[in-house]
């Protein structure tokens, strides 16, 4: 399928998505000619995505020319609209596979576990998942899996630990924290307020992953691209700003905007 052709059934799939036409897009979704060698090539959603590609797996990058990143993308999100979860997890992983750090196509392929109860699986793929995403507001959505993974097996401590560590790398999504972190108190009966030393000694004897690894990988591209990728280094300091509230980065943002 040519370019033209190909982008044309994109329109069209994303327009009866968007006007929940579910079954109706899959049938088009089968037109596409699906390519096996497609997941070998990559694109991204942005500058901070590709240079994180480059950093963590160190290869060079054959640059896709359909966009077949968008459309499993589409297909997976209209199958698993139609309660087709397991399918529409495969169309995730190669999503995923043309770009990893795309933390909204990663978030539904993580969630398909939850869809079909494989608990276990879904607390491993959102751990997992931590080891690609970089901006607060991800990382809380995959720590709110991880302490819904524990309520679920009425684990209601260690619930309550990773929805307040949850809160504590991002505080947006009150309006879905607060009741969470509610349910939970009830559940328990009464309330709890650990502290942050031992929230973080929990998750490090259960293995949970903390964003450690991508501050450092973002403070080593902002490094390597400040002089000549200005956008792009401006978009880290302030997600390095939301990650860690550390005022050099403010002031070096403060710097920059005051140009």
């Amino acid at each position: 399928m040519d370019k033209i052709k190909f982008d044309y059934h994109l329109s069209k799939i994303e327009e009866l998505l968007n006007n929940n036409k579910y079954y109706d897009a899959i049938d088009l979704c089968k037109e596409v000619v699906d390519d096996s060698n497609s997941v070998k090539k990559h694109s991204f959603n942005n500058g901070i995505e590709y240079y994180l590609y480059l950093t963590t797996f160190d290869s060079n990058i054959e640059k896709e020319s359909l966009n077949y990143r968008k459309f499993y993308n589409l297909y997976g999100t209209c199958l698993m609209l139609t309660g087709k979860y397991i399918e529409a997890r495969s169309y995730f992983k190669k999503s995923l596979e043309i770009d990893p750090f795309d933390s909204l196509i990663r978030f539904k392929y993580t969630d398909t576990f939850r869809l079909t109860n494989e608990l276990d699986d879904f607390f491993k793929e959102s751990n997992f998942a931590i080891n690609y995403c970089y901006k607060a507001s991800d990382f809380q959505r995959f720590y709110r899996n991880i302490s819904e993974y524990y309520f679920r097996y009425e684990n209601y401590v260690e619930s309550l630990y990773m929805i307040m560590f949850a809160r504590y790398v991002s505080d947006e999504n009150s309006e879905i924290t607060t009741p969470e972190l509610f349910r939970i108190y009830d559940c328990l009966g009464k309330k709890l307020d650990p502290s942050i030393d031992a929230i973080m000694n929990f998750m490090e004897n259960k293995n949970i992953n903390i964003p450690t690894n991508q501050i450092t990988k973002l403070n080593y591209i902002y490094t390597k691209i400040k002089d000549y990728d200005a956008v792009t280094a401006l978009e880290i300091l302030q997600i390095l700003y939301d990650l860690t509230n550390d005022e050099s980065y403010k002031e070096i943002l403060v710097k920059i905007n005051l140009r």
